[in-house]
């Protein structure tokens, strides 16, 4: 269960994890790619990530969103 004690402004005082989701910041992502973050680079297009893969290779995506793209660059991992 996650709680919120004492949160008036909430409507419910509990969730249960099975119905909870966890969406990473900005810098928790960036710490999960760890040293295989290459490169952030800004373009028209949006936000391109660059990391290594583990056979040498290179990945790289491109989203709007700067945590969006460290986030599909971790699931490309």
């Amino acid at each position: 269960m996650l709680g919120f004690n004492g949160t008036t402004e909430w409507a419910l005082d509990s969730v249960s994890l099975d119905k909870a989701l966890w969406l990473p910041r900005e810098d928790q992502l960036r710490e999960l790619l760890g040293d295989r973050l290459e490169s952030l680079t800004r373009t028209p297009e949006g936000w391109e990530v660059t990391c290594a893969g583990s056979d040498g290779s290179r990945h790289t995506v491109t989203e709007t969103h700067v945590e969006d793209a460290y986030a599909r660059a971790l699931l490309g991992l």
